[in-house]
C-alpha cells in the first residue's frame, strides 16, 4: 500500500512540475510565461522570486547575438559585476550595475554627495582634482593652479583688477589698441603729440579737435623764451613789447612740468619822452586770468625807467598753457616794457 503511494505523488509532482515550464522549440524556456524571449536562455517573470543570472567572461559577453535590450548577466573577469544591454539588439550598451562610490577614473564623480563632487571634478571653489598638465594645457601657459589677483600669467601678462582700478598689463601696448607703443612717460607724450621733426620753434595750437604745430605770433615785437636756472625756471621776454589799448594776450607756452608762478616783474624801457600811462600785465592760464597781475605808471622823460613787481601762487602741470595778457590806459603810448615770470 505504501509503495502505491508513492508511485501516484512522484508521478503528480512531474505533473505540476511539466505545466510550470514551457519548453519552446528555439531551446530557450520561460518559467511564469508562455512565451520567452528568443535571445534568453530563460525568461523569468515573477513578482517575487529571484533569479540566478549566467556567469560569463567579458569576451563572452560581447559576443552575445542580439542580446536583447534589459538582458542581464554576470561578468567574472575584469571589472567584475552585474552587466545589463541598456542598448538595443542591434546596437547593445553594456552598463554595468554600480554601487557605493564610483572613482572618477571610472568615470564617476569619487564622492557621495553633491559638495564632494564638484570638489573632486573641479566645480567648486575647494577643488582638489583640478591639476592642469600638458594633456589639457601646454606647459608654462597656466604659472599656478590659483591664480589670484597678484599672478601672472606667462603670455598674457595680466594681473586682475584690483579696487576698481583698471587691469595692469605688462609690455608695450601699440597705439591701435589704445596703448602709446611706449615705455616711459615721456616717449609716451611725444608719442602722442603730432611729429617734432623740423618743427623746431614751433607751439601746438588746437581747432578744438586736432593740435598742429604753428609759428608763434610776435606781434609788437614780442617773443618769449623758456630758460632754466637752477633750481627756478623763469620766462622771460627776449624783445620789448610795444604796448596798446588792444594788446591782449601775448603768444602762450606749454609748460613742460609741474610748477607753480609766484611772481610777475613789469618794467618800463622806453628810450623818448612820453605821455604817462598805467600799464598792466597779468598772468592767463588755459586762456583764464589767473589775478596775478602788476600794474606801472611810465615815466614821462627820456630813460627814467619804472618798475614793478606782484607776488602770488599759481600752480601748474605739464601740457597748461601759460600767456601774459598786456594793456595800457592811453589809446597811443608810445610805451617799451619788458615782462618776466618766475616759476619755480
Amino acid at each position: 500500500m505504501q509503495a502505491t503511494t508513492r508511485r501516484i505523488t512522484t508521478a503528480s509532482l512531474f505533473l505540476i512540475g511539466f505545466t510550470s515550464i514551457q519548453v519552446q522549440a528555439q531551446n530557450n524556456m520561460g518559467i511564469g510565461t508562455a512565451s520567452p524571449d528568443a535571445s534568453a536562455v530563460l525568461d523569468v517573470v515573477s513578482t517575487n522570486k529571484g533569479v540566478l543570472v549566467p556567469r560569463m567572461l567579458d569576451s563572452e559577453r560581447l559576443v552575445i547575438p542580439n542580446p536583447a535590450t534589459g538582458l542581464i548577466v554576470y561578468q567574472t573577469n575584469g571589472t567584475a559585476g552585474f552587466y545589463y544591454n541598456a542598448g538595443t539588439p542591434a546596437t547593445p550598451s553594456w552598463i554595468k550595475l554600480s554601487s557605493g562610490v564610483v572613482a572618477v577614473a571610472d568615470g564617476g564623480t569619487g564622492a557621495t554627495t553633491a559638495s564632494g563632487a564638484r570638489t573632486n571634478l573641479g566645480l567648486g571653489t575647494l577643488a582638489t582634482l583640478n591639476s592642469v598638465s600638458s594633456n589639457e594645457i601646454t606647459n608654462g601657459t597656466i604659472v599656478n593652479a590659483d591664480i589670484s589677483n597678484a599672478a601672472g600669467i606667462d603670455g598674457s601678462k595680466i594681473a586682475g583688477n584690483i579696487e576698481g582700478k583698471a587691469v595692469n598689463v605688462t609690455g608695450v601696448v601699440p597705439l591701435d589698441h589704445g596703448g602709446t607703443g611706449q615705455t616711459t612717460q615721456s616717449a609716451a607724450l611725444n608719442a602722442l603729440l603730432p611729429t617734432q621733426s623740423s618743427n623746431s620753434g614751433k607751439v601746438l595750437q588746437t581747432d578744438g579737435s586736432n593740435a598742429t604745430w604753428v609759428t608763434p605770433s610776435t606781434g609788437g615785437g614780442q617773443v618769449f623764451a623758456i630758460t632754466t636756472f637752477n633750481p627756478i625756471t623763469q620766462i622771460v621776454e627776449q624783445k620789448a613789447i610795444m604796448l596798446t589799448a588792444t594788446s591782449g594776450q601775448q603768444p602762450p607756452f606749454i609748460m613742460p612740468a609741474s610748477g607753480t608762478c609766484d611772481v610777475i616783474y613789469l618794467e618800463d624801457v622806453s628810450q623818448a619822452n612820453q605821455a604817462s600811462t598805467e600799464c598792466k600785465a597779468e598772468l592767463y592760464k588755459n586762456g583764464v586770468a589767473t589775478g596775478l597781475a602788476v600794474r606801472v605808471v611810465s615815466a614821462t622823460t627820456s630813460n627814467a625807467k619804472t618798475a614793478g613787481s606782484a607776488t602770488g601762487s599759481v600752480s601748474y602741470v605739464m601740457g597748461d598753457v601759460l600767456t601774459f595778457g598786456v594793456s595800457s590806459t592811453n589809446t597811443t603810448p608810445n610805451v617799451r616794457m619788458n615782462i618776466s615770470m618766475r616759476c619755480r
